[in-house]
């Protein structure tokens, strides 16, 4: 598997078996399928000519995405409350079992993603991970301390990311908007500017609207003050 994009925004260019890119058949012959597991249209995998990951039929089915989550207890609320089930059970030493929760919580196959990575990292094998890293140029159009997620050769001295072809501008436009988010939004959470905040939320896509900007500035400073740096919270009352 061969993506390219950012952490949980990313799309498969090329899916190779033995060295051959099986995706444009895949594509040619289940694009219908594919739309339905990923969530949106099957003519827009077709018209892309790539795979898209879970997570981008949050942009591509905005509105729809929206009104199925309007009738459905918020994510946020279902992982909290997974997580402190789960806390209560890890504090039994006693217990030895995966527990059923761990299914609500999701990350499936991380465990294996994970040790198969630790093993290329220590054994200095050179075997290719998909992991996040520094662009360092990979994508032309980012900055090289930006990160992003891509295929990497794992070796004692870290991850290489492999050469990619340029990135065609319906994907890259996406990709340096919330590029853009994630570099204010760590400047916001830094250093506690309200003028990054509001910047930050200008930058996403899926915000980039003044009014929607200042309440959800508001709701964040009222409900996540607890949450922030000490520093932070004293510059935002400043």
């Amino acid at each position: 598997m061969d993506p390219i994009g950012l952490n949980h925004l990313s799309w498969f260019r090329a899916i190779r078996v033995d060295g051959e890119d099986i995706l444009p058949g895949l594509i040619e012959r289940d694009w219908e399928r594919l739309g339905r597991r990923g969530g949106v249209a099957g003519e827009l995998i077709r018209e892309l000519g790539v795979l898209p990951s879970y997570y981008l039929h949050y942009y591509y089915e905005h509105d729809a995405a929206v009104r199925q989550m309007k009738q459905e207890t918020p994510r946020a609320q279902v992982v909290a409350d997974t997580e402190k089930e789960l806390l209560e059970i890890y504090a039994d030493e006693r217990v030895d079992e995966k527990p059923p929760q761990l299914d609500r919580r999701g990350g499936a196959w991380y465990s294996e993603a994970a040790t198969a990575l630790l093993a290329s990292l220590v054994a200095g094998t050179g075997d290719n991970h998909v992991v996040n890293v520094r662009n360092a140029g990979t994508i032309a159009g980012l900055a090289d301390d930006d990160v992003i997620e891509t295929l990497c050769r794992i070796d004692g001295d870290g991850a290489t990311p492999l050469p990619q072809a340029p990135v065609a501008p319906e994907l890259l436009g996406l990709i340096q908007h919330v590029s853009a988010y994630e570099r204010l939004a760590v400047e916001a959470a830094v250093t506690g500017d309200r003028v990054a905040l509001r910047k930050a939320l200008l930058a996403h896509p899926l915000v980039g609207q003044w009014s929607l900007v200042t309440r959800l500035e508001q709701l964040l400073l009222e409900t996540g003050a607890e949450h922030l740096p000490r520093f932070a919270v004293q510059k935002v009352a400043e």
